[in-house]
């Protein structure tokens, strides 16, 4: 008996000692990790796995060489473009990429700095900037560019922990490791971290949508003729180096000084502009994806020209708002998506009686019986507020201000800065045929007079051919990059003007003078 007894013992005893001991499965998570924001939300949309106990690196309540087995360790960490990070036993899960611009002030002449002297600038992420701050290139490559240098992206790392010596692992470890390894193939499956990291957070380069906006258009004088007769030729012979510029923004605005019509009986007043309807496919083919037509010639041929203007931009797809066949169509902005992001363009008129006696808001101004243009005013403004959002791009396209003057008028200031307050994040605006600089107001960009574009007859007048492509370039609805192209008027032609041209100095002192 006491032989059996023994016996039973010592194998039961070997046996135990051959059984894997079942210890409980520990994933050990870096101090700094775990007070992370990233890795807080994380957890809570995605909750770990059971049965796996989760601990930070210095608890010592970890019990590893009895009761408590470390399985893995989780942590986050920060990489920038030139680190390169190689473990065998990790798996990386990309979760933020955040955006570094070098920045200056916007009337800044420059718009790219080398990656050497880059650091010589305030750097800012991307959602920091705003202005009276523009971002600036870098080796000529913006954020949409996946060669882009400035990024630093944070990954969650999951190394493997191996035990030395051990053979065979406890169910409850192999259990453990197979539901952490399906969680974290889970989270690396999904394409859009949204809760968790900024939008750039994707492995694509972000998105930028560029609004390009321009002057003042008259095409008699010769410039219809030249598009018409001579088709695209005539394009390029008209828009010249311009048109790569022209044609490369998202979103293209202009301001028509005319009516698009076959009528011709005018109305009285000093000058009266008609185009014919053929030379508006070439403005589209040039890039222009929306006309303003709330200025002071929009009714040169009274309301039978005002409607023909209305059908042909409709039958040839160019955008216009703030002109109607009624209160409601004039008071209705656009309303478009580009990449993904809404925008709105609203145009008002805001011009003063001409000195020949045409009064725009008696004449030409929308109302219940007559089609027409919207007014600065009230209206406006509560417009702006119903329809803008600050996750979207806001326009205004206005038309006002004194003609051959260099700085805006009182009323300017006052109408276009209440623009931006009900809710605009650009004002572009034209009628003096001269530049006048941009200020930067709580936020928004005002760029008070963008000249003269296509305007033939104006070289007698001075400054009245010195003109300007202005280019902003938008992410997440915040306004980021801004790069103005100086332009020359000759005559009938419009060209980009050479580096050594006193256009843009002159346009950013006008802006200097006004921030």
């Amino acid at each position: 008996m006491y032989r059996f007894t023994f016996t039973s013992v010592l194998f039961l005893l070997l046996a135990l000692s051959c059984s894997p001991i079942e210890r409980q499965p520990v994933v050990l998570v870096e101090d700094e990790t775990a007070s992370h924001q990233l890795w807080s939300v994380l957890v809570q949309e995605n909750p770990l796995p059971d049965g796996i106990t989760l601990s930070t690196s210095g608890d010592s309540s970890i019990d590893t060489s009895k009761s408590q087995r470390v399985i893995a360790h989780l942590r986050i960490f920060h990489q920038k473009a030139t680190d390169s990070v190689e473990n065998p036993l990790a798996d990386s899960l990309l979760l933020e990429s955040t955006y570094y611009v070098p920045v200056v002030p916007f009337w800044d002449p420059r718009n790219n700095v080398a990656l050497n002297r880059a650091e010589e600038l305030p750097m800012l992420p991307v959602e920091e900037v705003m202005l009276p701050q523009k971002a600036l290139s870098v080796d000529g490559l913006r954020i949409d560019s996946p060669e882009y240098p400035l990024v630093e992206k944070s990954f969650l790392e999951l190394t493997w922990i191996e035990s030395a010596g051990a053979t065979t692992a406890a169910p409850a470890v192999v259990q453990a490791k197979d539901s952490l390894s399906r969680w974290f193939t889970r989270l690396s499956n999904r394409t859009e971290y949204t809760d968790i990291s900024s939008p750039t957070s994707s492995s694509d380069s972000p998105e930028l949508v560029w609004i390009g906006g321009v002057g003042d258009m008259m095409l008699q004088r010769g410039v219809q003729e030249l598009l018409i007769r001579n088709g695209k030729a005539g394009m390029h012979t008209v828009f010249q180096d311009t048109l790569p510029v022209l044609q490369q923004q998202d979103l293209l605005i202009g301001n028509l000084e005319g009516a698009v019509t076959r009528h011709s009986e005018p109305v009285p007043k000093s000058y009266n502009f008609r185009f014919l309807p053929q030379v508006v496919p070439w403005l589209r083919e040039a890039g222009f994806d929306y006309l303003s037509i709330t200025n002071n010639h929009c009714y040169d041929y009274g309301s039978l020209g005002f409607l023909d203007t209305l059908h042909y931009f409709e039958e040839y797809g160019l955008l216009t708002s703030g002109a109607g066949r009624s209160p409601q169509e004039a008071y209705t902005p656009v309303e478009i998506s580009i990449k993904g992001i809404d925008i709105t363009v609203l145009s008002a008129a805001a011009y003063p009686q001409e000195k020949n006696g045409f009064d725009g808001r008696s004449q030409a101004q929308v109302t219940d019986s007559r089609p027409g243009i919207i007014f600065s005013g009230p209206r406006v403004l509560e417009v702006l507020r119903r329809t803008s959002s600050p996750d979207s791009i806001d326009i205004m396209v206005a038309h006002g201000g004194e003609e051959w003057h260099s700085s805006p008028s009182k009323e300017q200031q006052q109408f276009y800065r209440a623009g931006i307050d009900a809710g605009a994040d650009l004002v572009f605006a034209h009628h003096p045929h001269v530049l006048q600089g941009m200020e930067a107001y709580k936020g928004g960009l005002i760029a008070y007079s963008l000249g003269n574009f296509i305007f033939p007859g104006m070289y007698e007048m001075p400054y009245a051919e010195e003109s300007m492509i202005l280019s902003a370039g938008f992410y997440g609805g915040r306004l980021l990059y801004l790069q103005p192209y100086p332009v020359n008027i000759n005559h009938r032609l419009i060209s980009l003007a050479p580096p050594n041209s006193p256009i843009l100095p002159r346009f950013l002192e006008l802006t200097r003078q006004l921030n």
